[in-house]
């Protein structure tokens, strides 16, 4: 009977907490909610420093600048190395800023007159030179500026206006077949209609001179 009595009253556990054990759960819930409104109205009511945001996004951009410039210095460092060697400093020309590169090559330096096929003694030194354009930086398009001067050309099968175009497609072709990719480049016939030396007014070997400084080709890395 006491043994019967003994094994009725080993009854489970109850296994639930107490509602005292679980009063700091709540306090903790309480606590943490007060502390995300409080973060949420601290910073509803700041106000973002622009100046700083302003110093941060020039400090980016200037570092990018910077290595632009970098790579654009390196490649008019190498163009004119070529320009010195083969002795073309009168028919070529570069100058480069923060903007990019521009090459300048007279007419006469790579086509006969009149026409938009490279010549054949200068293919070599136009493909080197096209060689060292096509490694610089793939940020940089790549626009090929066709000039020539206000007197139409006679004996030619182009106008001005094609032999321009035409010359800068010239160009063109041969970064293209450097793999400069399609999107990277442009060409742009300008004719007389932006002289880098006006000759309106000049006459004689002033205005024979000022023609020739406007019959060029022009490439741009912007």
């Amino acid at each position: 009977m006491n043994d019967h009595t003994q094994s009725g009253s080993d009854e489970p556990k109850n296994k639930n907490p107490k509602k005292s054990e679980a009063l700091w759960l709540m306090s903790f819930s309480d606590m943490s909610l007060v502390l995300l409104c409080f973060f949420v109205l601290m910073l509803s009511t700041m106000k973002p420093d622009k100046e700083k945001f302003k110093h941060i996004k020039e400090g980016i951009t200037s570092e990018k600048k910077v290595k632009k410039t970098d790579s654009v210095k390196s490649i008019a460092r190498q163009l004119k190395k070529i320009i010195k060697k083969k002795k073309l400093e009168n028919a070529a020309s570069i100058t480069h800023d923060s903007d990019g590169l521009h090459i300048e090559f007279k007419d006469g330096l790579m086509f006969n007159a009149g026409s938009a096929g490279l010549k054949k003694q200068s293919l070599a030194t136009v493909q080197e030179v096209m060689r060292v354009i096509a490694k610089i930086n793939s940020d940089y398009k790549i626009n090929i500026e066709g000039h020539t001067d206000d007197v139409p050309f006679r004996g030619s099968q182009f106008h001005n206006w094609e032999l321009s175009a035409d010359r800068g497609f010239s160009i063109m072709k041969q970064l293209q077949r450097l793999g400069v990719p399609d999107n990277r480049l442009s060409v742009t016939a300008y004719v007389h209609t932006r002289p880098k030396v006006p000759y309106v007014g000049l006459k004689g070997k002033p205005l024979k001179l000022a023609r020739a400084s406007n019959r060029c080709v022009v490439i741009w890395l912007e």
